[in-house]
């Protein structure tokens, strides 16, 4: 395996052309040598778009619908890179974030490297530390403390069919349960936080109720379970 194999980081966006250039920033000043940057807008956001014209180094892939799961597969089908990262537009990386991930991935064979989280406030001042569990496929289905801006193999991208755009704001957990389904020894913890989460009112997640939140994750978990047999 390559020393530096390139790593894409999936930056899918949608009228956050505010706190766009702060997460471009964080991916472009990687202390990793070996980058590439997608942004994935959609077509008629044209703030956004204008924003992106600052940032010519990044891969620009315009999307026709602004539904975040579609604009992430897009983006990871549009990537060059074996190893992926998502970045929410209204997040940033710490520099050493793809780096610190690539080490463990590298050195201990994985194919998923996740990471406890800062949390920060609407000013990008740092208020919390996210710890997240030790990995275990029944630890997984009781909580998703595997992050949208997991490290992963593109390869497990394809061996899953992407993500489902069906399943909305839960194809990611369906996607990490899928992984620790076939392969829960490769699957890591980086214990040194590499994402700094923004907390706001316009996120995804505060717009979909609670109860409809809960019956979602009970519907792919429960999927889960019946492919390992499982009650």
């Amino acid at each position: 395996m390559s020393e530096n194999p390139l790593c894409s980081v999936i930056c899918a966006t949608f009228r956050q052309h505010t706190s766009l250039p702060i997460a471009i920033r964080s991916a472009l000043s990687q202390t990793y040598p070996n980058v590439e940057v997608v942004v994935v807008p959609v077509k008629d956001d044209m703030e956004t778009l204008n924003v992106l014209k600052l940032f010519p180094i990044v891969k620009v892939v315009v999307s026709d619908k602004a539904d975040y799961v579609h604009q992430r597969n897009l983006g990871v089908q549009n990537a060059t890179g074996k190893w992926i990262s998502l970045l929410d537009s209204d997040d940033f990386y710490l520099p050493s974030k793809v780096k610190a991930d690539l080490m463990v991935a590298l050195s201990e064979k994985a194919y998923v490297v996740y990471s406890p989280l800062l949390k920060a406030d609407n000013y990008f001042r740092i208020i919390d530390f996210i710890k997240v569990e030790p990995f275990s496929y029944e630890a997984l289905t009781k909580n998703c403390f595997i992050t949208d801006g997991s490290l992963f193999l593109k390869g497990l991208f394809y061996e899953f069919g992407g993500f489902n755009e069906e399943k909305g704001d839960m194809a990611f957990y369906d996607f990490w349960l899928k992984t620790a389904e076939k392969y829960p020894d490769r699957i890591k913890l980086n214990s040194f936080p590499g994402i700094v989460y923004c907390q706001h009112d316009g996120q995804m997640s505060r717009q979909v109720p609670k109860p409809e939140r809960d019956r979602r994750r009970m519907m792919v978990v429960a999927e889960s379970l019946k492919r390992m047999g499982r009650k």
